[in-house]
């Protein structure tokens, strides 16, 4: 997980660019440009290295069980507003109800 997060990690890709820039003081930007893509590339997929079939059709699993569809086409209308007259009663049936 920790290489997941530093592969995108601003602080981390910084620190590869200050390390091809020692060590390629008079090397071209464009060349300097290259190195930097070709080990960021290598970061991000050693750090997709654990993403297997299994953890991908589990994580899947999970989000399809916890999305949320917001319907836009067809918005909530209020029917009511204000207290619920019987509310009082209904409390008090419910108590009553438990009681016994």
């Amino acid at each position: 997980m920790k290489d997941l997060l530093n592969a995108f990690n601003p602080d981390t890709l910084e620190d590869l660019r200050a390390k091809i820039e020692r060590e390629n003081p008079v090397a071209a930007p464009v060349e300097k440009e290259g190195k930097f893509n070709q080990l960021q590339a290598e970061l991000q997929n050693n750090a997709a290295k654990v993403f297997t079939g299994e953890l991908n059709e589990y994580l899947e699993n999970i989000r399809k069980a916890h999305e949320q569809k917001i319907d836009m086409q067809n918005p909530d209308t209020v029917i009511n507003v204000g207290w619920d007259k019987d509310n009082k009663t209904k409390a008090e049936t419910l108590v009553q109800d438990f009681k016994a």
